[in-house]
Order: C-alpha cells, then structure tokens, then sequence
C-alpha cells in the first residue's frame, strides 16, 4: 500500500484511540488524517520546523510537536481538520532538537539536553520547566 498523500518520507504513522482514524506525519511537516471508514484523507501543513511527535490525546484530538518545543493541537473530525495556533516551544539558548513525550490526559514532556519542561497541552499550561 502506498500512501499517496505526503510527498516526503514519513516520520510517524498512530491510529487514534478508537481505531476510526489514521494519522501520519511527514518530514516536511505534512499531517494528514485517513478516516478508515469513511476511504478519505484531510490534510494539513503543521508550520512546524523539523517536527518530530505526533500522538493523539484522545479519539479527536491530535498533537504534534517539533525539536524546538513548540507544538499544535488538531481537533479531527469527519468534515476535516482544525488546528490551533502553533504553541511556541520554552526559550533555551543550547542547540540541538528536543525530544516529546506524551503521557496520559494531554501531559506532555519535551527535553533538550539538561532542560525539561512539562505542559499540560490542552490548556498550554507550563507545570514543571
């Protein structure tokens, strides 16, 4: 199978939690959301540099984040996509790309080197930095 919708090489590919749903992102910063029952796809450009998360943070609500921290939020439904603004990652002066990772009820933790900070994505709330 090959999926025709992104024009660079994939990065991640989840199912949403209630399996109604395929999303995949690209290199590029290319979303795009398969709705396996319904045989269609919606995509998004993320405006994202070098992104590198993708998760769902519950059964319409997707993710995805870049090394720098920054990060948006996709709200999925039948009739397509919506995102929020892009969230703009903490302020660290060391180089390098940050890594994410998801935890339950929409906490999230993004590293880079000695740094850590944890949010609470839905609201944007810094809890731990």
């Amino acid at each position: 199978y090959r999926h025709e919708a992104h024009r660079a090489r994939i990065l991640q590919m989840r199912f949403s939690p209630d399996g109604l749903y395929l999303a995949s992102l690209c290199e590029k910063g290319g979303l795009t959301v398969a709705d396996l029952e319904a045989g269609h796809s919606h995509c998004l450009d993320c405006e994202l540099e070098g992104v590198n998360a993708l998760g769902w943070l519950g059964p319409e609500l997707l993710m995805v984040g870049d090394g720098t921290g920054a990060y948006r939020l996709v709200e999925v439904a039948p009739e397509g996509l919506r995102a929020s603004t892009v969230v703009p990652g903490p302020l660290v002066t060391e180089s390098g790309t940050g890594r994410w990772l998801l935890g339950p009820d929409g906490l999230a933790a993004w590293t880079l080197g000695p740094h850590l900070g944890i949010r609470q994505l839905v609201s944007g709330q810094t809890l731990a930095q």
